[in-house]
């Protein structure tokens, strides 16, 4: 896939590293088994956001692992205000 002027990643480890957000947009079988405390990692921050557009990933394992998860049409999981 190439698209002008945008770089185009592949390895998830390479897409989130660093991030403070992630953002699940699409509902691929592989974001289903992604794994809480192994995107932490990844990602390196201590309070790091997944905003769930498809509801596919495992609320209540990010939110043990730390994440703030905000989810699109299912209302509020956890109770976290993102300003």
């Amino acid at each position: 896939m190439e698209y002008p002027g945008v770089s185009i990643i592949h390895e998830l480890d390479d897409v989130v590293k660093g991030a403070d957000v992630v953002a699940v947009l699409t509902g691929h079988d592989e974001y289903f088994r992604v794994d809480a405390e192994r995107l932490k990692g990844l990602m390196g921050v201590e309070c790091p956001v997944i905003v769930d557009g498809r509801n596919v990933v495992d609320a209540d394992g990010f939110i043990g692992a730390g994440f703030v998860y905000k989810r699109i049409g299912r209302g509020n999981k956890n109770g976290h205000i993102v300003k």
